[in-house]
């Protein structure tokens, strides 16, 4: 009778065992992600993709996992090993750990951490899908758009110019995925479907948009959106003519205007142009611009009123402001030290080259260079940094960063035509509310370890 049922039953039944094949296959799928030091048995993790806090930990486990299987010294892989040798703090590991256990893809005993043998391999295809054949594609991709612009260069009759952007792929998520996030932020499933109808991927927002406002109805309706694609597809970016598309379905009006509108909160969303005569861009919804959104969403759930929109002045644009700093001591201190041990600072330098206050941050020995323009955006760079990393606000006052510093605050307009101005700083923004972009970002970090070090830079 027990051989009978396990005949039946073979099909599930899964060998925790493998053979020689099945490591090399999993090696090769790895090599691309990490590397294991040859006498400490440290894993390195590639810095060649932009992983995920949730990518890097399975990365992570799946290294101890070869660790184990060439008999480095074991050990309980906790959430402490695991912050120290990732250098994430582990108040940011506890949700993307939990998630990992819930799923069945990590089991946990007496607080360590381990993978499941039959999810390497899974694990290891989704990382190859995304950033290894996503790569390969797009360089395909880069080749035919190059040879085509060769091909329209070569002929007597100049062509329009359309540039082609990558298009968005959708795929529902499991509903317990989308139930686990609610979860999170205490919305009932059900309330959802209060606010959206999903039927064959068609998405459309049933109220909490409409208003006599043109510009409140668009960014109200577009925020909405952007939680649904958010929440239901897990996507943070649409395509211009897709988010157009969902907006008229849900009966949107006046949508003509829906960019020029949306420009008055690029700290929410964000407009991506591409090259220059590109006609099908997309939208990215940012960290602040999600968190409005579930305001908005909890507001028409609950009936409450937690979502606050300042709508732009009609005929004018609105000018931004960025709130003035304010910060107590005891997280200005862990700030500092947290943020050192992070981004690899020598902190007593760092607080020797600031004057950290609770409410302002002043450069004691500023950058001088031969003209105004570059000592002003070297200067900025720097400041820029530590207030988004330790005071923790992505905007900044330009004219009051300076005057702090002692440094020169004249002709703040003359940057907007400096190509480095351009390359690092939202130039978009009003420079009572200027912010970092992920390229200045990088960028004021090398300039600000040259400078706690004494050395000339350049941008």
């Amino acid at each position: 009778m027990k051989e009978d049922k396990l005949k039946i039953m073979k099909d599930l039944l899964v060998d925790e065992s493998h053979s020689s094949e099945d490591l090399k296959r999993l090696v090769t799928k790895s090599i691309n992600f990490l590397k294991i030091g040859q006498q400490t048995g440290k894993i390195i993790i590639s810095h060649e993709y932009n992983f995920t806090i949730r990518e890097k930990i399975v990365l992570f486990i799946i290294g101890k996992y070869f660790c184990d299987e060439i008999d480095f010294e074991k050990e309980k892989i906790t959430s402490s090993i695991i912050s120290e040798e990732l250098k994430i703090p582990q108040t940011s590991l506890s949700r993307p750990l939990g998630d990992l256990v819930n799923k069945h893809i990590f089991s946990k005993e007496e607080s360590a951490f381990n993978i499941k043998y039959y999810q390497i391999e899974k694990q290891l295809d989704n990382l190859n899908n995304k950033y290894i054949l996503k790569s390969k594609t797009d360089s395909i991709k880069d080749i035919k758009q190059f040879a085509k612009k060769r091909k329209n260069k070569s002929t007597s009759i100049k062509p329009t110019k359309k540039a082609v952007v990558k298009k968005i792929k959708l795929e529902q998520q499991p509903e317990e995925e989308i139930k686990s996030k609610l979860k999170i932020e205490r919305i009932e499933y059900n309330d959802l479907h209060t606010v959206y109808n999903l039927h064959n991927n068609k998405l459309i927002i049933l109220k909490g948009f409409k208003s006599n406002n043109v510009e409140e109805s668009h960014i109200k309706s577009t925020l909405l959106a952007f939680i649904a694609y958010k929440l239901f597809y897990n996507v943070g970016e649409i395509n211009s003519s897709k988010l157009r598309e969902t907006l008229q379905d849900s009966g949107v009006e006046k949508l003509i205007p829906l960019s020029t509108k949306l420009k008055n909160y690029t700290g929410w969303i964000i407009h991506k142009r591409g090259q220059i005569g590109c006609t099908n861009t997309s939208y990215r919804i940012t960290p602040e611009g999600y968190r409005q959104g579930l305001n908005l969403l909890k507001d028409i759930i609950n009936k409450t009123s937690n979502f606050q929109l300042k709508l732009s002045n009609s005929g004018s644009k609105s000018r931004e402001t960025t709130p003035d700093l304010q910060i107590s001591k005891e997280t200005l201190d862990k700030n500092i030290r947290e943020i050192a041990r992070i981004e690899k600072l020598d902190e007593k330098k760092l607080r020797m080259a600031f004057d950290f206050q609770e409410d302002h941050i002043r450069i004691t020995e500023p950058i001088k260079e031969n003209t105004r323009k570059i000592t002003q955006i070297k200067n900025l760079l720097i400041l820029g940094f530590i207030i988004k990393k330790i005071y923790q606000k992505d905007k900044f006052n330009c004219a009051k960063l300076l005057k702090v510093s002692n440094i020169s605050s004249d002709r703040l307009d003359h940057l907007d035509s400096n190509k480095f101005y351009k390359k690092y700083f939202s130039t978009k923004k009003q420079k009572s509310a200027l912010s970092l972009i992920f390229a200045g970002e990088k960028k004021a970090k090398e300039c600000l370890v040259k400078y706690l070090n004494k050395e000339e830079f350049e941008l």
